[in-house]
């Protein structure tokens, strides 16, 4: 059974049940990436980033024109001197599994946000969450312990109809959502990456 999801368009939510077709997916990730890009250069996590809190601008046609990040009830500053951030907060869903685990209880700013807008892409491209449960504690492990669990219209299929690897899409998503921050892709990273391409 599919969830349904909710971004605002002209200030009014709708349902996002069915995935995005590129170029449009594309197009609405790189404006969501970019956001978040220019909020880490003035030294600002969101560190609740959600479809919940992307407001969409339509043009005459219906489809979305300008996207915008609002809601920065859990953000915080970070700079060179001050590289960490404490604490939690934001909707469970879109948690990286280094705030779930709270180990270190300081974290770096940037990954946390990437993992977020990871998140994001899954539901725009799928329709879906990458890890779902009956409840908040079932999630939580989901993203602690297991992979984003892809459904098949992400992977490549060999000759005997196998799944060889993933979509580029899907490649990228799953750096974004690797669950070690050092190995976790960076916002540069997925600006070159072949599916931004």
């Amino acid at each position: 059974m599919k969830k349904k999801h909710w971004v605002k368009r002209n200030g009014c939510l709708i349902k996002i049940q069915d995935p995005i077709k590129d170029p449009e997916a594309k197009e609405l990730f790189k404006q969501i990436i970019s956001g978040v890009e220019h909020m880490h250069k003035q030294g600002i996590v969101h560190r609740d980033l959600k479809l919940e809190n992307i407001v969409a601008q339509n043009n005459a046609d219906g489809r979305i024109s300008k996207l915008k990040i609002i809601d920065f009830g859990f953000s915080e500053q970070f700079s060179d001197a001050r590289p960490f951030v404490t604490g939690s907060g934001g909707a469970i869903a879109y948690l990286a599994p280094e705030v779930i685990e709270r180990k270190p209880y300081q974290y770096l700013p940037e990954p946390v946000d990437v993992w977020a807008c990871g998140v994001i892409l899954f539901i725009i491209k799928y329709g879906r969450f990458p890890f779902y449960g009956k409840n908040h504690k079932e999630i939580s492990l989901k993203i602690q312990k297991e992979d984003p669990h892809f459904p098949p219209e992400a992977y490549e299929y060999d000759r005997h109809q196998r799944p060889s690897q993933l979509k580029p899409v899907a490649h990228l998503i799953n750096s974004m959502l690797h669950k070690e921050v050092e190995k976790r892709i960076t916002i540069d990273q997925i600006h070159k990456h072949e599916w931004m391409q």
